[in-house]
C-alpha cells in the first residue's frame, strides 16, 4: 500500500489533511517479475558465454579422439576408450546446445526432407550410442512423408526423448518410435519406453525449465527446449505416463509439399580425400586449430594456419587455396567482415564457417550462397571433409 498526504489550507491554515492510500500490490508483483527478468537475462548472458568456451574445449577434443580412433582402428580396447570420449563430447554439445538455445533462442533454418528417411538414418546413429542394452524400434509410413524442419534441431529433441528413455529403463529395454500421418497436414510421431513411468505431479511439471527428476545430474532443460524447438516448427509436443508401465511422448509436425533434401548418413567413409587440395584455416585457439589441421592433413589437404582474420587476405592472394575455414569470432576482427572483404576479391572462394558462438540463423543471408557451409563446434572431422570435398 502507497499512502501520501497533502494538506488542506482554509484562509492560510492548515485545517485538515487529505490522505490517500493506493493498492500497488500489483505494480510491486511486476517490479519483482521484472527485476527476475532482468536477473534471468543477466544469468543467461553468462551461460551462453560459458557454453560457447566449453563448444571450443569440446573442439580441441574431438578431432584428437577421432584421429586416434581411426589410426588404432585394430585395438578394440583403445577404440572403446575413444568412443567412450566422443560419447562424451556429445553429451557436452547437447547440454551446451539447451543453454544456448534457451538464453537466445535462435530461428530454425527450415530444409524440407522426408520424415521416414530421417528417422532412419537417425535411429541407426542413436542406436550405435546407446550399445547392447536398449534397442530402438521403428516404424514409419510407407510412402515419402515431407517435412520442413531444423534437422540439427529436430535431432536435438528425438536424442533428449531417447536419453530420457533410456535413463527410465536402466536395466535395458526396448524403445519404440512410431510415425504415422494424420490427413494430409500432418505426422505424429511416438516415442515410448517401458520403464519405471510418471507421477501425475510430474508429468504436470515436466516441460518447465529447471524441473528435472535427475538429481545433479539434469539441467532442467532437455524437455523445456525441446517443446520450445516443437512449437517454433508449428508443431505440437505433449506426453502420457502411467506409473510402473512406461512413458510416451508425442511430437505432432506439420508436413509439406515440396522437393526433400537428401539426407546425409555420417559414416568413416565420408573421410574422402583431399590430395592436392591447400586449405587456409583461421582459428585462433591453438587445440582447436591443430586439431582441424590434422583432420584436413589426413584427408590429404595442404593446410595454412592463421590464428588472426586480418591476415586471411594476403594469404589467399599468395597461396590462392581451394578453400578457407573461419572461425567468425577472432581477436583482431569480425569474422564476417572478412568474410564480406574476401567475397568481394575472391566471389568463388569456398568458405565453411566454424563457430562455437555465432548460430545458424545468425548468418542465414551469407548461407544462401552456393559456396558457403557453417559448421557448429564441435563438430565431427569428417562433416568438416566431406563439406570441403563437395564445395571443391
Amino acid at each position: 500500500m502507497d499512502l501520501s498526504s497533502a494538506p488542506i489550507i482554509d484562509n492560510g491554515l492548515i485545517v485538515g489533511t487529505t490522505l490517500t492510500f493506493r493498492d500497488v500490490t500489483e505494480r510491486e508483483s511486476l517490479r519483482r517479475c521484472l527485476d527476475a527478468a532482468s536477473r534471468l537475462t543477466v544469468l543467461g548472458r553468462i551461460a551462453a558465454s560459458i557454453a560457447h568456451e566449453i563448444n571450443n574445449v569440446l573442439m580441441g577434443i574431438q578431432p584428437f579422439a577421432e584421429i586416434i580412433a581411426v589410426q588404432t582402428a585394430n585395438d578394440q580396447r583403445i577404440a572403446r576408450h575413444c568412443q567412450a570420449i566422443l560419447q562424451s563430447v556429445k553429451r557436452g554439445k547437447r547440454v551446451t546446445s539447451e543453454v544456448l538455445q534457451f538464453a537466445r533462442p535462435s530461428e530454425p533454418a527450415f530444409a524440407a526432407m522426408d520424415a521416414g528417411d530421417w528417422i532412419r538414418t537417425f535411429s541407426v546413429d542413436q542406436q550405435a550410442a546407446l550399445g547392447g542394452t536398449h534397442r530402438i524400434e521403428i516404424q514409419v509410413p510407407p510412402d515419402p512423408v515431407t517435412i520442413s524442419v531444423d534437422r540439427e534441431q529436430l535431432e536435438q529433441v528425438f536424442a533428449n526423448l531417447i536419453s530420457n528413455a533410456r535413463d527410465a529403463m536402466p536395466g535395458g529395454g526396448p524403445i519404440a518410435i512410431h510415425a504415422t500421418t494424420e490427413g494430409l497436414n500432418t505426422i505424429h510421431f511416438e516415442i515410448t519406453d517401458k520403464g519405471s513411468g510418471m507421477s501425475r505431479e510430474i508429468v504436470d511439471q515436466i516441460f518447465e525449465p529447471f524441473f528435472t527428476t535427475k538429481g545433479p545430474r539434469g539441467t532442467g532443460l532437455g524437455l523445456a527446449i525441446a517443446q520450445q524447438i516443437v512449437f517454433q516448427h508449428g508443431g505440437q509436443m505433449h506426453v502420457e505416463s502411467t506409473m510402473g508401465a512406461g512413458t510416451t511422448f508425442h511430437v505432432v509436425l506439420p508436413t509439406v509439399t515440396g522437393i526433400m533434401a537428401p539426407v546425409v548418413h555420417a559414416t568413416a567413409a565420408a573421410f574422402l580425400p583431399l590430395s592436392e587440395h591447400v586449405v587456409v584455416v583461421v582459428e585462433d585457439d591453438p587445440n582447436v586449430a591443430s586439431g582441424i589441421a590434422a583432420t584436413l592433413e589426413n584427408a590429404g589437404a595442404s593446410v595454412e594456419l592463421l590464428s588472426e582474420g586480418g591476415t586471411l587476405l594476403s594469404t589467399v592472394r599468395r597461396i590462392r587455396p581451394d578453400a578457407v575455414v573461419l572461425d567468425i569470432s577472432l581477436p583482431d576482427v569480425d569474422g564476417i567482415d572478412v568474410y564480406h572483404q574476401l567475397h568481394s576479391e575472391f566471389p568463388q572462394m569456398p568458405v565453411v564457417f566454424s563457430s562455437g558462438h555465432t548460430e545458424k540463423a545468425q548468418i542465414s543471408d551469407i548461407l544462401t550462397r552456393l559456396h558457403v557451409r557453417f559448421l557448429q563446434k564441435p563438430y565431427a572431422g569428417q562433416t568438416l571433409v566431406s563439406e570441403l570435398v563437395e564445395l571443391c
